[in-house]
């Protein structure tokens, strides 16, 4: 599984609540600005699902995959999650 970051440039109520919606289990680093998601699919497929290259497009954004290197100081639940 893939873990992508997803970080709306543009603040969107609307887009947070879609990406909740489209991946109930995504982890919310900033509110309403920066998520992880786990999926399969492309980042352009997340991008596409979240608003940022919808049709029309709700918010500007970018979707990075994450290459599981990670370091820093954050919350255990934050690790936890990655661990999953």
């Amino acid at each position: 599984m893939n873990v992508f970051v997803v970080v709306f440039t543009t603040a969107s109520d609307e887009a947070a609540k879609r990406l909740r919606d489209e991946y109930p289990d995504a982890y919310e680093l900033v509110p309403t600005t920066a998520y992880l998601v786990r999926s399969e699919e492309l980042s352009s497929d997340v991008a596409a699902r979240v608003g940022i290259k919808s049709d029309p497009r709700i918010t500007k954004g970018v979707v990075f995959r994450a290459n599981h290197a990670y370091s820093g100081y954050t919350t255990r639940t934050l690790w936890e999650w990655l661990g999953d």
